[in-house]
């Protein structure tokens, strides 16, 4: 009896060790971005494949001031936002402390629409009504970005708008 307890004990041991050490992935987007990746790789990709005008670096004062966040409810951040007068663009994506998401997300939303009440240019008043806030699980990011540039005689417009702000999105979820 004693060698069949032994026995049954040593499989138990031998199957929880092999299920702690499973060597998959989690998929599961809420647990944070992929292997190896940084929120500056999402910066510096989102710079290189859309662009932000003349982007200055978010620091702790532009944080606090301008986006109204208060660093002790993240746990990191970055983000550029753009030095040209008429252009709206800006990124900042935060990873969020347990239970901020939500303050987090007002005050971006408020930034948002204080984007939208400063500009002046119709392509950058459509571009800054189609950013978004974007969240996966503790991770937010406010998106206003998008080449605004169009062929002579055209009109910028919404659907275009769109169109970049899903290829923003669509970068940022490829880190997850």
């Amino acid at each position: 009896m004693k060698k069949i307890l032994f026995i049954l004990m040593a499989i138990f041991l031998v199957a929880t060790m092999l299920v702690g050490c499973n060597n998959e992935k989690n998929n599961n987007t809420s647990s944070g971005l992929k292997d190896g990746a940084t929120l500056s790789d999402i910066v510096d990709k989102i710079q290189s494949e859309i662009g932000i005008a003349m982007g200055s670096p978010v620091d702790d004062t532009v944080l606090k001031d301008i986006f109204g966040i208060n660093k002790e409810d993240i746990e990191e951040y970055t983000g550029q936002m753009s030095m040209v007068m008429a252009s709206s663009d800006t990124f900042l994506i935060v990873k969020v402390k347990e239970g901020k998401v939500e303050d987090v997300k007002a005050a971006l939303e408020k930034r948002k629409e204080t984007i939208i009440q400063g500009q002046y240019l119709p392509a950058e008043i459509e571009k800054a009504n189609a950013g978004k806030i974007y969240t996966n699980g503790n991770y937010v990011a406010l998106m206003v970005l998008g080449d605004t540039m169009v062929e002579e005689g055209q009109d910028f417009d919404s659907a275009k708008a769109q169109e970049e702000i899903k290829k923003a999105e669509d970068i940022v979820n490829s880190f997850f």
